[in-house]
């Protein structure tokens, strides 16, 4: 069986960017293409208030419906060139697009984002948060406005972790299939810690050590991951999400790819999440990839 990209719908401008982009990706990674939009019937938000409120069918299949007409309305505005498949579910849109995702062994979820920052996309419990949280596959979040880039670099940001191990994957198999040039970055402190020795010259001796070291391990990385010993590498300094968006946009990135650790969206934003931070402030389409996830094998 095909595994498809899936990507979610709704009536925004984001959404529509998000479609775009998809299609995009499934032309080139020669994938099926299904959208997604999850209908709420207008009644279900008086439930929270009265419990007893029973939603009516008439209103679950005149939501279906407008959800069918959205849809056809998407691919017929984008003109999409490859046979797209659509779906209308009924419920909690967090939750469905990740069940579906699975269900469907989505090679990857496409979701849309307004940007609003990262507290504010943790409390707002935004769709594109909550299926990072929840899928097995890679999430890719394309902030609106924003466009795939034939040709243009992937940068995937690393770290030691089993979750930037599969980031790599992704990356490579993204790379490889889009004909992109592939940048590995990892992050270093700008400064020692302020436990270093006051003697003169240490400073500058540990930020040169941490240097080498970073060096060391990208170089590590590669050759682990199969990457090639030619590959592109670049340490970034100061705060990890900052770092990473100023090297994607210096690179004219097309996609930037980040692991995940899978912790909740609001857990995420107080612990400072990477990934949280990059889907949420980046101007450029972040494909999110949870430890362990389903890459699609290359050739």
């Amino acid at each position: 069986m095909t595994r498809p990209i899936v990507c979610a719908v709704d009536g925004s401008g984001a959404a529509r960017d998000a479609v775009s982009v998809a299609a995009d990706l499934a032309e080139v990674l020669e994938l099926d293409l299904m959208l997604l939009h999850v209908a709420t019937p207008e009644p279900a938000l008086t439930v929270a208030v009265s419990p007893h409120h029973h939603v009516r069918e008439a209103d679950i299949e005149g939501a279906k419906a407008n959800g069918k007409l959205l849809l056809d309305d998407v691919a017929a505005r984008l003109e999409l060139s490859r046979a797209v498949s659509c779906q209308v579910r009924v419920g909690d849109p967090a939750s469905v697009v990740a069940e579906v995702a699975e269900d469907e062994g989505a090679a990857m979820l496409v979701t849309g984002t307004r940007g609003r920052g990262v507290v504010a996309a943790a409390l707002l419990g935004s769709v594109s948060a909550a299926a990072v949280s929840r899928s097995t596959c890679p999430v890719l979040v394309v902030p609106e406005g924003s466009r795939l880039r034939p040709g243009h670099p992937i940068v995937c940001a690393v770290d030691d972790s089993p979750a930037a191990r599969s980031a790599t994957r992704a990356a490579l198999w993204l790379s490889v299939a889009l004909e992109a040039e592939l940048v590995i970055a990892h992050a270093i402190a700008s400064s020692p810690p302020p436990t270093a020795s006051a003697a003169p010259g240490a400073p500058d001796r540990l930020v040169e050590l941490e240097r080498r070291e970073a060096a060391r391990f990208l170089t590590r990385l590669s050759l682990e991951e199969g990457l090639g010993a030619d590959l592109e590498q670049r340490l970034t300094h100061g705060g990890e999400a900052e770092s990473f968006r100023e090297l994607a946009e210096a690179e004219d990135a097309s996609l930037v790819v980040v692991g995940t650790r899978r912790r909740g969206s609001l857990r995420s934003a107080l612990a400072g999440s990477v990934s949280l931070d990059m889907r949420s402030n980046s101007t450029r389409p972040v494909v999110v990839v949870p430890a362990g996830a389903r890459i699609p094998i290359r050739a």
